[in-house]
Parts: structure tokens; C-alpha cells; sequence
């Protein structure tokens, strides 16, 4: 048998690969930063840069638009003498997997109850839930503002007057607002407290009975650890009460923590999509013509920035020493690398949001029903740009369109192929058609009859795709469903 002969030896090969230079870095981090968080960079930059001028056109860099509602110091979430009582402490309510998932006994992620798709967050599920649950405008807004007020717990840090006072709004409406919020939010979301958060999910589990009704009723003498006491106040024997006591046990008082670092954003318009001839014509280099529709950058975001030459001639003429004239050199240097980069993020933001604005007008006209497919590998392509790049640019960025705000992330969808030889459907809006078809359903209906029914509407869909899309909107199995807490869950989001 013979070895094969082994050698080593030196030599040279000439590759090309991509380098990213300090200026390509400081773009690309200039890209991801949401709108406000570039205005915080830039303010930063102009007290430790003195060659960076603002412009005298904008010497205020903050946001014209009126501030979100913002949260109230004391609201949301407070450890009470009842949740330690029932939990031990808030902080060991909730164990956590690295990436903040909520785990289950044995040390296993559940995925029913955190509702979130893989690579998605608790915002990007609320953001979804929100557009198309809320056909109105103005309360879809309204959803947005509430789901802003979250606070790491997942507990409303706000006030409901203050939202009504904003939007211009009777409160009983944004009463109405929340009240949907909470059914189609993972169970405990947006409630104001302790005892709220745990009805929202007893409700959830289909265990609110009377009993569970009358404890929670009387849920601040267990601050006193004495269960006799909250039984005698309730009405109930000893026994009735622990029972209830442990069905409490079972929740999670703080639901927020399982997304953990995950807080919402505050959320202001990137992108600005009018009817034609309503934008400002003095700005037609930050507005393009889409259809009947323009679309143009919140100038507002937009920071105007100079290099100071005189005071850089005046310095460099002053400068004795080496340090000095380095000194110098790198300010010039980061000063204009920055003006660049806030130029090249000004215009790829721009031109990414006419491309997505081109291929989805018909959600301007009809709203979130008449979404269309679309990845970011094709705005990729029209745009020439690298798909990591669009990645980059759509997070967390927002624009205000006819149909409210909406987060541009929500505006690409997969593809469903239509079996009638139509055009292919936007796998939201088919997630959304199934969603329909469950909440109308007289019985439990088995994931093979709902691949039925949606291939005889046009939707080419395997059994395996109805599961998953099933799973992505928090509704369990039809074996499941048939069981009084499944059927909680069911409704505790909209199905």
C-alpha cells in the first residue's frame, strides 16, 4: 500500500476581498441608528468636534414633532408585599435563557407563550398584531403610542389621559384601544398592575371563575400572609383559597421579562409618504414621486452639518506644537468623515423607502390587507445596494403614511403562490386569512381542514405552513384548542 506523499510549502496568491475602512464602518453604524439616536450622535459629536458647525438653518437639531407620550416616573411594574408573597421576589419570577426567552420547567424555551418568530423580538410581534387588528388609523396609532409605554416588565408605564390629551382623543377610546391590545397581546401585556396582569392571563387560561375573581378582589391581604384572613374575606373555606392560590403560583406576574432588552422604541417618523404636491417643494431633493403618492425624509431628522474651514485656517496658523497639529488633522478628518456618512445614510434612506413604497402602493391605498410580497433581497437588487445594507437601513426606522405609522421592517412579507394562476399573495396577509378562519370556526378545526380550506380560496399552502403560521400567531393545536385553557389562549389572541 502506498502512502500518499504529504508536503508542505510557501507560497503567494493574490484575492481580492472586501475591506471595510473606517469610514464604510462609521456609514454602516450611521445606517442602523434610528433617527433619534443619529441626533444624539450628532449633538455629541458637535461638543468634542470644533470644527463641526451646524448649519444656521438648523441650528436646533431636535425633532419639530411633538414628543411621544412619554413615560410617568412610579408607573407600570412595582414589587409589592402581595407579589413577593405569591412569587418570592421579582426577580427570580422569570429564569431566562441568554437570548431572554422565558423558560418552562425543564429548561425549555415555550414558544406558544412567547409568540415570536424566530429572529423577531416582542416589538416586531405588537408591531404586526397592530396593523392588522387596527383597520383605523388613528387607533392603530393610538396602539402604537400604548405599546411605547411598556415597560421592561411589560406593564403599562402611563397615562391614558396623557395619550387622549395627545391624539386628541375622549380616553374611553384609548380605554377601548388597550382593551383590545390586552386580547391580542401574548397574555399579562399592557396591564396597569399587579392584579390586572394577573386577570388578563387567568382570562387567557379560561380559569377566571368566580373563585379566582373573588381572590384577586381581595389580593392586598395577602400582604399580611394570612391566608385564613383572605379566606374568610372572600367568603370561601381554607382550602378553596389555597387551591387559588396556587393557579396564581403558576403565572408569570412580570410577562415583559421573557424579551428582556427588547424595550420599545420611541417611535418617530424617518419617512414622511404624502399625496402628491403636499410635501414642502423647497425640499425636492429629499422627496421623490411615487404613483399619487410622494415620498420624502423627515427633514426634522435630518442634521445639517459644515466644516468649520475658517476656524480650521485660524487654528492650523495658531498650532505650535506636533500634538496640536494632529489634533487638527484628526478633528478635519472625523468632521468630514461624519458629514459624509449622514449624507450617504440621508440619501440610501431615501432611496430604499421610494423603492418599498413603489412596490407596496396599494397598502397607501387599502391599508394592510393589500400588502404585497416582498423581500429585501429585491430592493436589494433595484436599489444596488448589499442585502445586509437594507437590513441595516429598515431597522427600527418608521414612516408616516395615509395608513398610519408603520414600521418599514412590516412592509416586506414572503411570498404565497396563488393556485389559480393570479398574482402570489403576501404570506401576512395569508397568516392573517388563517387567523380569520380560526377566531370563526364552531369547533376546533385540525390544521389538514385548514389547508383545505385556504388551497380552495387560491393559497398554495402545505399543512406544515399552516402549523408554522398557526404557531407565529400564538394559536395552539386544534387537540389543544378543544381544552378550556387553549380556548383562552385562542381568544387571548384574536383567533
Amino acid at each position: 500500500m502506498v502512502a500518499s506523499a504529504l508536503s508542505l510549502k510557501i507560497g503567494q496568491r493574490q484575492i481580492q476581498s472586501p475591506a471595510l475602512t473606517p469610514a464604510l464602518q462609521q456609514a454602516l453604524k450611521l445606517l442602523q441608528l434610528s433617527g433619534l439616536e443619529l441626533d444624539a450622535l450628532v449633538r455629541e459629536a458637535l461638543e468634542t468636534n470644533p470644527l463641526l458647525v451646524a448649519d444656521a438653518a438648523s441650528t436646533d437639531l431636535a425633532p419639530t414633532i411633538p414628543s411621544p407620550v412619554q413615560r410617568r416616573s412610579g408607573a407600570g411594574y412595582r414589587l409589592s408585599p402581595q407579589a413577593i408573597c405569591l412569587f418570592g421576589s421579582a426577580a427570580q419570577v422569570t429564569r431566562q435563557t441568554p437570548g431572554g426567552a422565558d423558560m418552562m420547567a425543564g429548561g425549555h424555551a415555550d414558544p406558544d407563550r412567547l409568540g415570536v418568530q424566530d429572529g423577531g423580538s416582542l416589538q416586531d410581534a405588537l408591531l404586526e398584531d397592530i396593523a392588522f387588528t387596527f383597520d383605523d388609523p388613528v387607533e392603530r396609532q393610538i396602539a402604537l403610542d400604548l405599546s411605547g409605554l411598556l415597560d421592561d416588565s411589560g406593564y403599562l408605564a402611563g397615562d391614558l389621559e396623557d395619550v387622549a390629551e395627545y391624539r386628541k382623543v375622549p380616553a374611553a377610546h384609548v380605554e377601548h384601544v388597550l382593551a383590545r391590545l390586552q386580547e391580542a397581546a401574548p397574555a399579562g401585556l399592557f396591564a396597569r398592575d399587579l392584579k390586572e396582569c394577573l386577570r388578563l392571563q387567568l382570562k387567557d387560561r379560561g380559569t377566571l371563575d368566580e373563585v379566582m375573581i373573588r381572590i384577586l378582589d381581595h389580593l392586598e391581604i395577602l400582604a399580611e400572609h394570612d391566608p385564613v384572613a383572605l379566606a374568610a374575606a372572600v367568603g370561601l373555606d381554607v382550602d378553596e383559597v389555597s387551591l387559588g392560590l396556587d393557579k396564581l403560583r403558576q403565572l408569570d406576574p412580570r410577562p415583559g421579562t421573557a424579551f428582556a432588552g427588547q424595550t420599545a422604541p420611541v417611535i418617530v417618523p424617518d419617512i414622511i409618504v404624502l399625496p402628491i404636491g403636499t410635501h414642502s417643494s423647497h425640499n425636492s431633493e429629499h422627496v421623490q414621486a411615487v404613483g399619487r403618492w410622494t415620498v420624502g425624509l423627515n427633514l426634522d431628522l435630518v442634521p445639517k452639518l459644515s466644516l468649520d474651514c475658517t476656524g480650521l485656517d485660524i487654528l492650523r496658523a495658531r498650532a505650535r506644537r506636533e500634538e496640536e497639529r494632529a489634533y487638527l488633522k484628526t478633528s478635519s478628518r472625523d468632521a468630514t468623515w461624519l458629514i459624509r456618512a449622514i449624507e450617504q445614510r440621508t440619501a440610501t434612506l431615501l432611496r430604499i423607502g421610494v423603492e418599498i413604497f413603489r412596490r407596496q402602493e396599494g397598502f397607501l391605498e387599502g391599508g394592510p390587507l393589500a400588502l404585497k410580497p416582498l423581500t429585501q433581497k429585491e430592493i436589494a437588487r433595484v436599489t444596488e445596494v448589499h442585502e445586509s445594507t437594507i437590513s441595516r437601513a429598515v431597522n427600527r426606522k418608521f414612516a408616516a403614511t395615509p395608513q398610519g405609522l408603520v414600521p418599514l421592517k412590516f412592509l416586506f412579507s414572503n411570498s404565497v403562490r396563488d393556485l389559480n394562476g393570479g398574482r402570489d399573495h403576501a404570506s401576512k396577509v395569508v397568516r392573517q386569512r388563517l387567523k380569520a378562519l380560526i377566531s370563526a370556526e364552531a369547533a376546533p378545526t385540525p390544521d389538514e381542514a385548514l389547508t383545505r380550506q385556504l388551497r380552495s380560496e387560491g393559497y398554495d399552502v402545505a399543512r406544515r405552513t399552516v402549523a408554522k403560521y398557526r404557531g407565529m400567531l400564538r394559536i395552539p393545536s386544534s387537540v389543544v384548542r378543544k381544552c378550556p385553557r387553549a380556548a383562552g389562549l385562542a381568544k387571548g389572541t384574536g383567533s
